[in-house]
């Protein structure tokens, strides 16, 4: 099986959100404990990776499941999930502008970005260069300094080389 590459912007502001959340929860068991605060550390990093994967993994399950497909390179069943995905995080566009705090999300890209790039890519991926154009060109209408999108094209136009 050939690897699918992905490619994923970090957002450094989303770090910071992470690595304040396991101060405080560290900072809160010394006042519930008689631990120091270093003592504290490891429970608390462990409480706040637990609670990012939950979130992220509850939250953004349809794209979770997506990823999981493109994996598989069932590109043909991922699309539904990237399209529940879409219609989620459209319909609640204030959890996926808060991503970083509300889902401790590192991603830059917002979770609707992702949705239409990666339906784009399974369009691609089946062959159906006009259906990966069109879902492109959503992508840069929606975010017009989508670098993705912008590469994507420029690929699909220069045809096979």
């Amino acid at each position: 099986m050939v690897k699918t590459p992905t490619v994923r912007n970090i957002s450094w502001i989303a770090y910071v959100v992470f690595y304040g959340l396991i101060v405080l929860l560290a900072w809160l068991g010394t006042g519930i404990s008689s631990l120091d605060f270093i003592q504290c550390l490891l429970p608390a990093m462990l409480a706040a990776y637990l609670l990012s994967w939950t979130l992220r993994t509850t939250l953004g399950r349809y794209q979770q499941r997506g990823m999981q497909l493109i994996r598989k390179d069932d590109f043909l069943n991922a699309i539904p999930h990237f399209e529940q995905s879409y219609a989620y995080f459209s319909e609640k566009k204030w959890l996926d502008k808060w991503r970083y705090i509300l889902m401790l999300s590192t991603s830059q890209m917002e979770y609707r970005e992702m949705a239409l790039n990666n339906i784009a890519f399974c369009y691609s991926q089946l062959g159906q260069g006009e259906s990966a154009r069109r879902y492109y060109h959503q992508v840069l209408a929606e975010y017009p300094d989508n670098g993705l999108a912008q590469a994507a094209l420029k690929m699909l136009d220069a045809g096979p080389g």
